[in-house]
This record gives structure tokens, C-alpha cells and sequence, in this order.
């Protein structure tokens, strides 16, 4: 089970959906440059629990990750994302 965290995400421009992921060990500014989609997206660049701007969380697999994106689109109230 997924602890609350303080997920820091880049949320910039307004249409279609695209969250994206960084790898390990990066954070989302890897995807500064996809970030102009801006103009006819919404761009949602996430740092992963332990990365970049968000809260560590010690013993994360894969699936909590998974969980936590699933748990940001609920928030933000997406239903459908690239």
C-alpha cells in the first residue's frame, strides 16, 4: 500500500493528455523539451517518489509507481491520458 507523498508534477497547457515518465535515475526535467507540446497538450511530467522535487518513500516497486500515476489521474480527474 502506497503512502501518501508530496509528487511534485510539471502540469503546463490544456487539451489531450500526456503524462510523461522519467527512468531511473532522472526526474522530469529529462522532458524539458517536450514540454513546447505545451501549446496543444497538457503535459504532465511527474518526479517519481524519490526524485526530483518529490518525497522520498523507502521499498517502492514498480507497481507502487504505477499506483501513484493511477492515483494522479484520479486527483487531477483524468480519465484518459497518453
Amino acid at each position: 500500500m502506497i503512502r501518501n507523498s508530496n509528487l511534485f508534477v510539471h502540469d503546463v497547457g490544456s487539451g489531450l493528455p500526456i503524462v510523461l515518465i522519467h527512468g531511473y535515475p532522472l526526474h522530469h526535467g529529462i522532458w524539458e523539451n517536450q514540454f513546447v507540446l505545451s501549446d496543444s497538450y497538457r503535459i504532465l511530467a511527474p518526479d517519481l517518489p524519490g526524485f526530483g522535487r518529490s518525497d522520498h518513500e523507502n521499498g517502492l516497486t514498480m507497481g507502487d509507481y504505477a499506483d501513484q500515476i493511477t492515483a494522479l489521474l484520479d486527483e487531477k480527474k483524468i480519465e484518459k491520458a497518453v
